[in-house]
């Protein structure tokens, strides 16, 4: 009897295994930050799946290397911080983070903003390690994953380019900042199984959004655009056509923008009507290319809308690197084909004369003319006149 009431409360257990949902382990990341000398980022420290009342985090940083100078509430679907509960020492590296919720946001939330500032040398570096932290729901405590992050410190103006050469980009190096006629950085966390779409705002910016699936969990990951004053001085080969705009597109640190980690990748930009007629492009032509091998190489690119005086196309692109918007003017093929079908019209106007020609010719000669009447009229009235004289 004892067996069997054993028996049924395993199976009652194993089938209540099966019944109840496992719920996602939250996970706190950090990104991969990169400054200049003496300047500040902003991160967000991140958490997924999140049903979290309230909690602490500690995270650890070399302090030679970067300073931490404040925390604040994110906006949006964020945590609330308990005000005062915060403490930044920058003399040992140790940031302390407390956050108190009494309705908890769910999902994909902010815990926290932290502004760091880079006080270290030339390309010194540091870790970002999540040290300590305690989570709870509005029932329980609950343990965490953590995606630790880095730190490093960029070597003057000329690492923007070199960091966004890291950014996946193979095919172009390093681009100079005085050839950057803008520079847009747009920063997602990433979470597997998602599409993700940066979504870009600046005026002169020509790229509207990147999107791609993820397939991995990597947390805060930067897009960058830089559009471009004048081809790359590092570019020597010269694109067919009209260009509209030389881009660099870059996603994420060296080696992330990868099969492993991203499908399906691709852009939609947009290219001004203006410059459409008065360039004379035929719209069709317009294609998005890159730069791979030393040539440039076009891409599949299909009009999706016209709004804003503009028309906008998507181009589904094999890696992110350097760009050109490219058209092609109506073609001295097409203007010749015009000409010739002129010609052809003025030809078939000139044969159309001449048949004319002929016919009237042709009516002239079948209808006596004025001259031959007016011979046969006086012939008939000398005979007349004649006539008359014989019968007096």
């Amino acid at each position: 009897m004892k067996s069997s009431i054993k028996l049924i409360f395993v199976v009652f257990l194993i089938v209540v295994g099966f019944i109840l949902p496992v719920s996602a382990i939250p996970v706190i990341s950090i990104g991969d930050i990169e400054a200049q000398p003496g300047k500040s980022i902003t991160e967000s420290i991140m958490i997924s799946d999140s049903n979290l009342s309230s909690g602490n985090i500690r995270i650890a940083y070399d302090p030679s290397v970067v300073h931490v100078t404040d925390v604040s509430s994110g906006s949006g679907n964020a945590l609330s911080l308990l005000t005062g509960a915060n403490s930044i020492d920058n003399k040992t590296g140790i940031v302390k983070i407390t956050f108190l919720n009494v309705e908890p946001p769910q999902g994909n939330v902010i815990l926290a903003n932290v502004v760091f500032k880079s006080v270290g040398s030339s390309k010194s570096s540091t870790s970002l390690n999540i040290i300590d932290h305690t989570m709870n729901t509005n029932d329980c405590q609950v343990e965490c994953k953590v995606n630790n992050g880095t730190f490093t410190v960029l070597s003057g103006t000329s690492d923007i380019s070199s960091s966004s050469a890291r950014a996946g980009g193979a095919g172009i190096p390093a681009e100079s900042h005085e050839n950057i006629a803008v520079r847009e950085t747009v920063r997602e966390y990433i979470t597997a199984n998602t599409t993700i779409t940066y979504q870009f705002n600046e005026d002169a910016n020509c790229i509207e959004y990147i999107e791609f699936y993820a397939k991995t969990n990597v947390g805060n990951i930067d897009a960058v655009v830089e559009v471009l004053k004048y081809k790359s001085k590092q570019i020597s080969n010269d694109p067919i056509g009209e260009v509209y705009k030389y881009i660099n597109i870059y996603v994420g640190n060296s080696g992330y923008a990868t099969e492993k980690n991203i499908a399906d990748p691709v852009t939609v930009f947009e290219v001004p009507l203006l410059w459409i007629t008065q360039n004379n492009i035929d719209e069709s032509s317009i294609k998005l290319y890159y730069y791979d091998s030393n040539a440039w190489n076009t891409l599949p690119t299909t009009k999706i809308k016209e709004e804003n005086d503009s028309s906008y196309f998507e181009a589904g692109i094999p890696e992110f690197t350097g760009f050109a918007i490219i058209g092609e003017t109506l073609s001295s093929a097409k203007a010749g084909g015009e000409g010739i079908e002129d010609t052809k019209s003025q030809k078939d106007i000139n044969e159309q004369s001449s048949q004319d020609t002929e016919t009237t010719d042709t009516d002239e000669d079948g209808i006596p003319g004025p001259g031959l009447l007016i011979g046969l009229l006086s012939i008939w009235i000398a005979v007349q006149v004649l006539q008359k004289k014989i019968l007096s």
